[in-house]
Protein backbone atom coordinates (compact mmCIF):
# COMPACT_ATOMS: atom_id res chain seq x y z
CA UNK A 1 0.00 0.00 0.00
CA UNK A 2 1.27 3.50 -0.67
CA UNK A 3 2.46 5.62 2.22
CA UNK A 4 0.48 8.68 3.25
CA UNK A 5 2.16 12.10 3.69
CA UNK A 6 3.42 11.09 7.14
CA UNK A 7 5.22 8.09 5.66
CA UNK A 8 2.99 5.65 7.55
CA UNK A 9 1.18 2.83 5.83
CA UNK A 10 -0.50 -0.42 6.75
CA UNK A 11 0.63 -3.69 5.30
CA UNK A 12 -0.51 -7.25 5.86
CA UNK A 13 2.10 -9.88 6.61
CA UNK A 14 1.82 -13.45 5.36
CA UNK A 15 -0.15 -14.48 8.46
CA UNK A 16 -2.79 -11.82 7.77
CA UNK A 17 -1.75 -9.48 10.61
CA UNK A 18 -1.86 -5.78 9.77
CA UNK A 19 1.38 -3.99 10.50
CA UNK A 20 1.96 -0.25 10.74
CA UNK A 21 5.14 0.54 8.85
CA UNK A 22 6.98 3.72 8.06
CA UNK A 23 8.41 4.67 4.71
CA UNK A 24 12.19 4.97 4.81
CA UNK A 25 12.41 7.33 1.84
CA UNK A 26 14.13 10.60 2.84
CA UNK A 27 11.25 12.76 1.58
CA UNK A 28 8.78 11.09 3.98
CA UNK A 29 8.30 12.97 7.22
CA UNK A 30 9.19 10.80 10.21
CA UNK A 31 6.27 10.09 12.50
CA UNK A 32 6.82 7.98 15.58
CA UNK A 33 4.06 6.14 17.43
CA UNK A 34 3.32 7.48 20.90
CA UNK A 35 2.21 5.56 23.95
CA UNK A 36 -1.52 5.84 24.69
CA UNK A 37 -3.07 5.80 28.16
CA UNK A 38 -4.12 2.21 27.51
CA UNK A 39 -0.50 1.26 26.85
CA UNK A 40 -0.87 0.83 23.10
CA UNK A 41 0.77 2.81 20.33
CA UNK A 42 -1.08 5.37 18.27
CA UNK A 43 -0.07 8.04 15.79
CA UNK A 44 -0.29 11.51 17.27
CA UNK A 45 -3.64 13.10 16.34
CA UNK A 46 -3.89 16.65 15.08
CA UNK A 47 -7.24 18.30 14.39
CA UNK A 48 -8.32 17.74 10.82
CA UNK A 49 -10.63 19.30 8.28
CA UNK A 50 -13.76 17.12 8.28
CA UNK A 51 -15.01 18.11 4.85
CA UNK A 52 -16.14 20.92 2.63
CA UNK A 53 -19.30 22.60 3.90
CA UNK A 54 -19.95 25.06 1.09
CA UNK A 55 -18.61 26.75 -2.00
CA UNK A 56 -19.79 30.33 -2.30
CA UNK A 57 -19.81 31.90 -5.76
CA UNK A 58 -20.32 35.50 -6.78
CA UNK A 59 -22.87 35.75 -9.55
CA UNK A 60 -22.96 38.39 -12.29
CA UNK A 61 -26.73 37.86 -12.57
CA UNK A 62 -28.08 36.27 -9.40
CA UNK A 63 -31.56 35.52 -10.80
CA UNK A 64 -30.18 33.72 -13.87
CA UNK A 65 -27.76 31.71 -11.74
CA UNK A 66 -30.52 30.86 -9.26
CA UNK A 67 -32.68 29.52 -12.09
CA UNK A 68 -29.75 27.51 -13.50
CA UNK A 69 -28.90 25.76 -10.22
CA UNK A 70 -32.56 25.21 -9.30
CA UNK A 71 -34.22 24.50 -12.65
CA UNK A 72 -31.42 23.05 -14.77
CA UNK A 73 -29.34 21.17 -12.18
CA UNK A 74 -32.33 20.46 -9.95
CA UNK A 75 -30.66 21.50 -6.68
CA UNK A 76 -32.92 22.15 -3.71
CA UNK A 77 -33.14 25.86 -2.81
CA UNK A 78 -32.64 25.99 0.98
CA UNK A 79 -32.70 29.74 1.55
CA UNK A 80 -33.17 32.94 -0.45
CA UNK A 81 -32.12 36.23 1.14
CA UNK A 82 -32.59 38.40 -1.95
CA UNK A 83 -28.88 39.05 -2.52
CA UNK A 84 -27.76 35.54 -1.49
CA UNK A 85 -29.19 32.06 -2.12
CA UNK A 86 -28.19 28.66 -0.72
CA UNK A 87 -28.69 25.28 -2.41
CA UNK A 88 -28.13 21.84 -0.91
CA UNK A 89 -25.83 19.62 -2.93
CA UNK A 90 -25.55 16.28 -1.13
CA UNK A 91 -23.98 17.03 2.25
CA UNK A 92 -22.50 20.29 0.96
CA UNK A 93 -23.99 23.61 -0.07
CA UNK A 94 -23.55 25.90 -3.02
CA UNK A 95 -24.25 29.54 -2.30
CA UNK A 96 -24.63 32.33 -4.83
CA UNK A 97 -23.95 35.88 -3.68
CA UNK A 98 -24.48 39.25 -5.24
CA UNK A 99 -21.30 41.29 -4.63
CA UNK A 100 -23.29 43.54 -2.30
CA UNK A 101 -23.84 40.60 0.09
CA UNK A 102 -20.12 40.17 0.82
CA UNK A 103 -18.15 43.33 -0.06
CA UNK A 104 -14.84 42.09 1.42
CA UNK A 105 -15.02 38.94 -0.71
CA UNK A 106 -15.93 41.00 -3.79
CA UNK A 107 -12.79 43.15 -3.31
CA UNK A 108 -10.63 40.04 -3.45
CA UNK A 109 -11.85 39.21 -6.97
CA UNK A 110 -9.64 42.08 -8.14
CA UNK A 111 -12.22 43.53 -10.50
CA UNK A 112 -13.71 40.26 -11.80
CA UNK A 113 -17.51 40.21 -11.98
CA UNK A 114 -17.76 36.53 -10.99
CA UNK A 115 -15.77 33.93 -9.11
CA UNK A 116 -15.47 32.18 -5.78
CA UNK A 117 -16.32 34.32 -2.78
CA UNK A 118 -15.06 31.87 -0.18
CA UNK A 119 -14.90 28.23 0.92
CA UNK A 120 -16.40 26.86 4.11
CA UNK A 121 -14.71 23.90 5.80
CA UNK A 122 -16.29 21.68 8.45
CA UNK A 123 -14.32 21.10 11.65
CA UNK A 124 -15.10 19.96 15.18
CA UNK A 125 -16.12 22.85 17.43
CA UNK A 126 -13.47 21.68 19.92
CA UNK A 127 -10.78 22.27 17.24
CA UNK A 128 -11.66 25.94 16.66
CA UNK A 129 -8.85 27.32 18.86
CA UNK A 130 -6.28 25.00 17.28
CA UNK A 131 -7.05 26.20 13.75
CA UNK A 132 -7.32 29.86 14.76
CA UNK A 133 -3.94 29.81 16.52
CA UNK A 134 -2.26 27.87 13.71
CA UNK A 135 -3.56 30.11 10.91
CA UNK A 136 -2.94 33.37 12.77
CA UNK A 137 0.61 32.33 13.68
CA UNK A 138 1.31 31.47 10.04
CA UNK A 139 -0.06 34.84 8.81
CA UNK A 140 -3.26 33.56 7.16
CA UNK A 141 -5.80 35.52 9.22
CA UNK A 142 -7.82 37.88 6.99
CA UNK A 143 -10.44 39.49 9.25
CA UNK A 144 -12.97 38.39 11.87
CA UNK A 145 -13.31 34.60 11.67
CA UNK A 146 -12.05 34.54 8.07
CA UNK A 147 -8.71 33.35 6.77
CA UNK A 148 -7.02 33.44 3.37
CA UNK A 149 -4.88 31.09 1.33
CA UNK A 150 -1.67 32.04 -0.49
CA UNK A 151 -3.63 33.74 -3.30
CA UNK A 152 -5.88 35.66 -0.92
CA UNK A 153 -8.91 33.37 -1.44
CA UNK A 154 -11.10 33.53 1.64
CA UNK A 155 -12.29 30.64 3.76
CA UNK A 156 -13.81 30.09 7.17
CA UNK A 157 -14.99 27.20 9.30
CA UNK A 158 -18.41 25.79 10.10
CA UNK A 159 -18.41 24.00 13.46
CA UNK A 160 -19.79 20.56 14.17
CA UNK A 161 -20.16 18.85 17.53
Amino acid sequence: MPADRSGAFLSVDRTGIQLLKFCQHPCARAVLPKQTAEGGNALERHPSIRGLHAVVLFAKDLEKQKRFYRDVLGLHLEADYGDAVFFSCGEQKIALFAPSHHPEGAKRLEGAAKGISHLEFRIKRADKAYWDEKLRAAGYHAYGDNYEDEDGNLFHFVYED
